[in-house]
């Protein structure tokens, strides 16, 4: 198996493309890192580029993390409570980045 293998083997990846008009691609992320959806959603919004970085707390109002296979989102739950794998973050996963449009 070669190193791309072994990490593949214990990632789910984050597209950013979208999100951030290309400044940022595809990220692997080790699903073994996050216990909780919260600590995913941190992690996520805490590795936005700086000058695209949204204001904290604007998860749900301002973008979201979506599941490419279901279309599903992770739901935002700040207790810690909710474990990655009940949003299907788990090796081989693909997830993405979505930038919501400003309410009017």
């Amino acid at each position: 198996m070669t190193a791309a293998d072994e990490l593949r083997s214990r990632c789910a990846t984050v597209d950013w493309m979208a999100a951030t008009n290309g400044e940022q691609g595809v990220v692997p992320m080790i699903c073994s890192t996050f216990t909780s959806t919260q600590e995913l959603l941190d992690y996520v919004w805490a590795t936005f580029p700086p000058r695209r970085r949204p204001p904290p707390r604007t998860y749900g109002s301002l973008w979201l993390l979506r599941n490419r296979a279901s279309g599903e989102t992770v739901p935002l739950d700040r207790s810690g409570a909710t474990p990655v794998a009940a949003v299907d973050f788990v090796p081989g996963a693909e997830f993405e980045v979505v930038m919501l449009p400003p309410e009017t």
